[in-house]
C-alpha cells in the first residue's frame, strides 16, 4: 500500500469516526420514551409500563435526598399519598448514580398517578396502577415472533409483512455441493438475514416463558 492510499485509509477511518461519535451524542441527548407525552428527561425513575395493584411499587430519585414526595391522581389533581423518603442512599455500579428509593406499594387503588418532589420541583411522567399494565407489552412482544417468522408469508393486516421467502435448500458455503434445508425460525432484527445465535436465544426465551408458567400452555386455546 502506498502513502497516498494510507492517507486515504487514514483520513477516511477520521470521518467515520467523528460521525460515530456525533451519533453517539445526538443518542444520548434524544428525548424517548414509551408514550408520546414523555418527551423530556426526568430526574425521578418509574415503571412507565406501570405497576399492579398488589405488586411492590418503587421509584427512584438520583443524588438528592428530598424530605417527602407525593402520589398524586392525573385525573383529579389530589394527592392520595404523602411519604417520606427512607435514609439509605445505594449507589448503581451500572450507572454510577447515587439512588434512593420512593417506596408506595400502599398504593393499590387503579387509575393513573404521577410522583411529585415539590422541594426539587420534580414531577414524574403519568403511570399506571391496574392488572393489565404488561398486557400490551407481553401482546407486542409475542407479535414479534410472527412478523420475524421465516419461511412463510406474513400477511396480518398491518404494513409488516412479505411473502414467502428461504423456501429453497441452502448451500454450503465451503461446498456447494452440499445443501441443507434452512426454512422456519425467525430472521435477525429488520432484515432477512437468519443467524445460528438470534435463533437459538429466540427458542430459549419460548423455553424460558413455557418454564415460568406452564399452565398458561396447557390451558391455553
Amino acid at each position: 500500500m502506498n502513502a497516498s492510499n494510507r492517507k486515504g485509509i487514514y483520513g477516511l477511518s477520521v470521518v467515520l469516526l467523528v460521525f460515530a461519535l456525533l451519533f453517539l451524542s445526538y443518542l444520548s441527548e434524544k428525548k424517548l420514551s414509551n408514550t408520546g407525552e414523555n418527551l423530556k428527561q426526568n430526574g425521578i425513575l418509574i415503571n412507565q409500563l406501570g405497576y399492579r395493584p398488589d405488586d411492590e411499587k418503587t421509584a427512584l430519585i438520583k443524588a438528592v435526598q428530598p424530605d417527602t414526595f407525593l402520589i398524586i391522581d392525573a385525573a383529579t389533581n389530589v394527592v392520595v399519598i404523602k411519604k417520606k423518603f427512607n435514609d439509605r442512599m445505594e449507589f448503581d455500579k451500572a450507572t454510577g448514580d447515587n439512588l434512593f428509593t420512593l417506596d408506595f406499594s400502599d398504593l393499590r387503588k387503579p387509575g393513573m398517578y404521577r410522583i411529585t418532589i415539590p422541594v426539587l420541583a420534580e414531577t414524574s411522567y403519568n403511570f399506571a396502577v391496574n392488572n393489565n399494565v404488561y398486557n400490551e407489552c407481553a401482546i407486542k412482544t409475542l407479535e414479534s415472533f410472527y412478523y420475524q417468522r421465516c419461511g412463510e408469508e406474513i400477511s396480518n393486516s398491518t404494513e409488516w409483512k412479505h411473502p414467502i421467502c428461504h423456501i429453497k435448500h441452502a448451500l454450503f458455503y465451503d461446498d456447494p455441493t452440499e445443501q441443507m434445508n434452512i426454512s422456519g425460525g425467525w430472521h435477525d432484527a429488520g432484515d432477512y438475514n437468519k443467524f445460528v445465535p438470534s435463533t437459538a436465544v429466540s427458542a430459549a426465551f419460548l423455553l424460558y416463558a413455557f418454564e415460568s408458567n406452564p399452565d398458561f400452555f396447557m390451558t391455553a386455546n
